[in-house]
């Protein structure tokens, strides 16, 4: 999913730059196609793509410290306190 979002914003993006670089370069510009009917209406449809990126990178940032405190629990926390307790029962 990450992959194809990043992919996604990577093409939303270089299809806007290439509208405002075009001009730039003496080429004639191209329109960029719009939403027509939707809540959307009017939005450049180049844009779309780069709000799908950062809306799931940010749940997937927003995941990112649930998965580290599990992987700390799991891997860290639990092996030195059943060491521990070991120890203390020795």
């Amino acid at each position: 999913m990450q992959w194809v979002a990043i992919v996604a914003g990577l093409a939303g993006a270089l299809w806007l730059v290439g509208a405002a670089l075009l001009p730039t370069f003496g080429l004639p510009p191209f329109p960029l196609p719009a939403v027509e009917e939707s809540p959307l209406a009017g939005w450049a449809i180049p844009t779309l793509p780069l709000i799908a990126t950062a809306l799931v990178g940010a749940v997937h940032v927003a995941a990112f410290p649930a998965a580290v405190i599990e992987v700390v629990q799991r891997d860290f926390v639990s092996p030195v306190a059943t060491t521990l307790e070991q120890a203390r029962s020795a």
